[in-house]
C-alpha cells in the first residue's frame, strides 16, 4: 500500500490506535479524586461508635463471605454462622446503646448541671458587725458569712470587750427572713457554745434576735439580745 493511500478523508474513523487503551474490563480505572473523597468520607463516618459499628460489621461480613465462597461443606456453614452471629451481637449492642445511652451512638457524652441549691432565694450580705452586752458590758465581733441555698456557715471574731480575739464557729439555716445557728469556740478546750435567733430586716441590712450561750462566769445558760448590721 502506498504512502498516499495512508492518508484518511475528512469522513474517516481514525485508527484505533489514537485512541485511549482500554482495560480488559471494559471500564476506565478508578483514578483521580473519587478514591480520595470516599476514603475521606469513610473517615468520618468511622468518628462515632455506630460509624465504627458499621464499619466492622462491613470488613468482617466481607471476609467471611469471601470464605464461605471458597469453601464447601462444614467450613461454608461455619463461615455463614459467624456472619450471623457478628451482625446479630452487633445488632444487640447498638441497641442496648440506643436504650441506655443514645447520646453515645453519636459519640455525644452526657452533660451534667450540679442541681441548684436549695431555698427560697434570699441571700445573706457576707459581712456583718453584731454588738451585744454581756454583764453591762458591749461585746463587738466581725462575721464573715458564707452561705449556699438555705445551709450558712459563719466565721465571727471579737473585736472589742472582754472575749476580744477570740473566734467563734457558726453553722445553720437561713429560711424566711429567719436565721438559726448553733455556735462554739474555734478553741476546742473552752466551753463556749450555745444558739442563736435572729430575723433578717426588710431593708436586709439589719438583723435582730437573741442569743443562747452557757455564761462560764455565771456557770448557767443565760438569753440576751443580739443584734447584726451589714458592714458599710
Amino acid at each position: 500500500m502506498s504512502a498516499g493511500s495512508e492518508q484518511q478523508g475528512p469522513g474517516t474513523t481514525p485508527s484505533r490506535q489514537d485512541e485511549a487503551p482500554v482495560p480488559a474490563g471494559g471500564a476506565p480505572p478508578d483514578v483521580g479524586p473519587t478514591a480520595t473523597i470516599s476514603r475521606s468520607n469513610l473517615v468520618r463516618v468511622v468518628q462515632t461508635p455506630l460509624g465504627f459499628f458499621v464499619l466492622v460489621l462491613l470488613v468482617v461480613e466481607t471476609m467471611l463471605g469471601a470464605i464461605a465462597g471458597v469453601s464447601t461443606g462444614p467450613d461454608r456453614t461455619l463461615a455463614i454462622q459467624g456472619i450471623l452471629g457478628i451482625v446479630a451481637g452487633l445488632s444487640a449492642v447498638v441497641t442496648a446503646l440506643a436504650v441506655c445511652r443514645p447520646e453515645a451512638i453519636f459519640g455525644k457524652r452526657p452533660v451534667t448541671t450540679a442541681p441548684p441549691a436549695p431555698g427560697d432565694g434570699l441571700r445573706l450580705r457576707p459581712d456583718w458587725r453584731s454588738i451585744r452586752v454581756v454583764d453591762g458590758e458591749e461585746i463587738h465581733a466581725r462575721w464573715t458569712v458564707t452561705q449556699r441555698g438555705e445551709s450558712v456557715t459563719a466565721k465571727v471574731k471579737a473585736t472589742a470587750g472582754p472575749y476580744k480575739g477570740m473566734v467563734y464557729n457558726y453553722v445553720g439555716t437561713f429560711r424566711d427572713r429567719i436565721l438559726t445557728l448553733m455556735y462554739a469556740a474555734a478553741n476546742p478546750h473552752l466551753p463556749d457554745r450555745g444558739t442563736l435567733t435572729l430575723k433578717l430586716s426588710a431593708a436586709g441590712d439589719v438583723l435582730d434576735g437573741y442569743l443562747s450561750f452557757y455564761s462560764t462566769a455565771h456557770d448557767r445558760v443565760e438569753v440576751c439580745p443580739y443584734r447584726c448590721e451589714a458592714a458599710r
